[in-house]
This record gives structure tokens, sequence and C-alpha cells, in this order.
């Protein structure tokens, strides 16, 4: 249909309309840029009646409306520049967008790294999904901290397998982090010396305690806090040798204690002067007693004669025949058993007290070690 115009040049006047203004009403149906139109009331629409066309005026979007049961609002969004509008179909590149939890995305789509796709569940499909090392991490319940998860520098790609669990909950594992491992068994690819100790000192420099009638430390070890758990235990070991080389008779007297409380305390035979060193070797153990706050302590102590061994030092000929005599026997704390707190610091002393101070009397350590066994 082509709008008619008057064509007669009338511009009316101040009561009515002219030819020209009846022309320029036609031009504005008929394609005509004329002046702009500011219309300030409701302008319906029918569906598929609003045509907007394309720069080349060939072709034209036709907006079709769907079949609403109410009058829906639809916002256009503030831009800040020029933009393109998206639809459901059209493959376009999206900036921008956060996909809040009423999102769904299909298995299927390949979703480019820098897509933020959060609140909500994630159900992937049957490809890889491909973190970088530090970029795969976990919320805590409270959602304020997190675990990153970093892989190491392998060279090859390796299955990391997880377990068939057969209840609601368990917790994974790690290294550094106490946990009691239940059901479980290890082959003879494992270590288990630190499943069994938990903490363990040595020591193999000599040391030579000579010239004092005082009481000497032969081993000193503190115990840490809360390593013996209700049934564990430290373990000591002391071996080295004496050497008696001076006139008056000497006697050695042993100690063990606990947080200062003397355990065990003996003192030897009386050993006569000989340039022969006499080798000796302590052991012991302290316990809890099914508490964190209750020991014993058990062991014993060999001290040899001064008859030659084929090598090194220690004959074993009967002890009827020896001079200086040697002296062995278990010892036990039964009767002075101990109620130290081992969620504390607890101090392991193993002492030596010789009756004569002479430069010739002689205590010497060769070797002393304690380790901490963790039993619950």
């Amino acid at each position: 249909m082509v709008w008619k115009k008057v064509i007669n040049a009338d511009s009316g006047d101040a009561d009515h309309h002219g030819g020209d203004s009846l022309d320029k009403v036609s031009d504005l149906f008929s394609g005509v840029d004329v002046d702009d139109v500011d219309i300030n009331c409701d302008w319906n629409y029918r569906s598929g009646k609003l045509n907007i066309r394309n720069p080349a005026n060939t072709f034209s979007y036709n907006v079709v409306g769907a079949a609403l049961a109410a009058t829906r609002t639809l916002n256009l969004p503030l831009l800040t520049g020029t933009d393109t509008v998206s639809v459901t179909d059209l493959a376009q590149t999206l900036k921008n967008k956060t996909l809040d939890s009423t999102n769904v995305i299909s298995s299927s789509t390949s979703l480019p790294s820098d897509v933020v796709k959060t609140g909500q569940i994630n159900t992937y499909g049957d490809f890889n999904q491909v973190f970088r090392s530090g970029r795969l991490h976990i919320l805590n319940p409270a959602q304020d901290a997190e675990y990153w998860i970093h892989g190491k520098a392998i060279t090859a790609d390796h299955d990391l397998s997880l377990p068939l669990i057969t209840t609601d909950t368990d917790i994974l594992v790690s290294n550094e982090t106490a946990a009691t491992l239940s059901n479980k068994v290890l082959d003879n690819t494992c270590d288990v010396s630190d499943a069994l100790v938990g903490q363990r000192t040595f020591s193999g420099a000599t040391v030579d305690i000579n010239t004092t009638a005082a009481e000497t430390d032969l081993l000193n070890y503190v115990v840490p806090a809360s390593s013996m758990c209700t049934n564990g235990s430290v373990r000591f070991l002391i071996s080295g040798y004496l050497l008696q080389n001076q006139a008056t008779g000497t006697t050695y007297t042993f100690k063990v204690k606990f947080g200062t409380t003397v355990m065990w305390e003996d003192v030897s035979p009386t050993i006569a002067q000989s340039a022969t060193k006499i080798p000796f070797r302590i052991n012991g153990e302290i316990s809890n007693k099914n508490s964190t706050a209750a020991q014993c302590c058990s062991g014993y102590i060999i001290v040899n004669d001064t008859t030659a061994a084929t090598t090194g030092l220690g004959d074993i000929s009967s002890d009827t025949n020896t001079s200086p005599p040697a002296f062995s026997g278990n010892f036990d704390s039964e009767g002075a058993d101990t109620t130290k707190d081992t969620t504390s610091n607890q101090t392991l002393q193993v002492t030596v007290t010789m009756s004569v101070s002479n430069s010739a009397t002689h205590t010497v350590v060769k070797h002393k070690e304690a380790e901490v066994r963790k039993f619950t």
C-alpha cells in the first residue's frame, strides 16, 4: 500500500492542519526519514507484526511473541558501549557473564577457560576435566578456607584411583597430619619404623666420664608431649665400657629417672684396679600403663669381667672365675612406678655415679639411643 500525499504546499494555520502536515504523516509510514518521532503512549504490535530491517533494507527480523499468560516486562541492559543481543541458537561468544544456580550446562558443552560456573551442581560428561596444578580448590564447609590441590612433577600420566568405600563417610589421609588408620595391611614395600616409632634420638659420639664422683647423665632425652599415647613406651639403649685403673676399689651407681622421679637404682659390686676395659650394656623401657599418666619401667644391665675376648672386649667365661667380677641383672620399677603426665614433655635420664673421682676411673659411652613407640 502506498500512502497518498496532498502535495499542495499548504502549511495550515493555527487552527487547521495543512497539506504539509498530512504529507509528513504519509512520509512517516512510507520509509521517509522525517523528524524524530517521540512516542509516549502504549504502542501494541501484534505478534509477527514488528519487523526490523537489515541495513540494506532487503530482509527483516520478524519479532514473534510467545504464548504469555500474563503481561511481562522485558528490560534492556544498561549498556556502556555498543553491544549485541544474544539468542538461544546462534553461535556467539559471551563475555563478562556469571552463570548462577538456575542455569544448567549440557554435559556435551565444551566450555572455554574463561567461563565461570558457580553455585550449582555440575555433572560432567564422558570427557576429561583438566586442572592446572594449584587450580583445583575445595572449600571447607564454612566456605572461608580452601584446600588447594597441587600436582607433583610427574613425567608421565598416572591414574589415581579412589577406593571402594563401604561406609557413608571416610577420610583421605595425608603424609604429615596425625590420623588413625584402620583395616590396613602393610606389605613388604612399607617402612614400618615410623608406624611404631614416633620420635627417636641416637648418638654414636664417644663420651668419656672421668675425674668426677658426681651423678652424670649417660642419656638425657626429652620425650615429646603426647607421643607415647596411652599404651606406648620409650625404649633406651646405652653401651660402652668401664675402666677402673687406680688403687681404690670403685662402685658404680646406676639410675633410671622419668620426669625427675627415680624408677630404678642400684649399686654395682666393688670393682678392683685393672687396666682392662669392661664392656657394659643397658637396655630398658618406660611404658604407659593404659593411661597417659601412669608409667612402669623394666630392663636389664650387663657388665662383663676383665677376661680377654678372642677379639674385642667381653669374655663369655663363668662369673666365678672373674676379677673384678662380672655382674648382670634384670630390673623393674615395681614399687617405684610413677604417674607423670605424658601429654606434656617428660625427661628420660639414665645416670651413673662413680664412688671415686680419679682420672683413671672411667665410664665411657660409645652409643646411646632412645625411641618412642606409639600405641593407643
